[in-house]
């Protein structure tokens, strides 16, 4: 059972897993169609699977967008660094004071 207290929190979760979604949809999106040559050599993989996933983890934290000056696909990969990196503070930051 969830708290009066606890409820934004999940909302705020729920709300940056939908953003994190719609990042990732639009990035692979450019990437296909503005740079398959990059997609075909991170393996072409899907998001949800686990090695598409740790694909595309790998090109956003490594922040590979920089080699292909797409100043579009820079600014969607920075954003959902951001996010990613929001949701492990704050997921780990619940998980230290609970």
């Amino acid at each position: 059972m969830s708290t009066p207290t606890a409820l934004p929190l999940l909302y705020a979760f729920a709300a940056l897993l939908v953003i994190w979604g719609t990042l990732i949809s639009l990035l692979w999106m450019r990437l296909i169609r503005r740079h398959p040559e990059t997609c075909e050599s991170m393996g072409r993989p899907h998001f949800f699977t686990p090695i598409g996933s740790l694909a595309t983890l790998r090109f956003i934290f490594g922040r590979r967008h920089r080699a292909l000056r797409d100043h579009a696909l820079g600014v969607i990969s920075d954003f959902a660094l951001a996010v990613a990196l929001v949701f492990i503070v704050g997921f780990v930051s619940l998980a230290v004071l609970v």
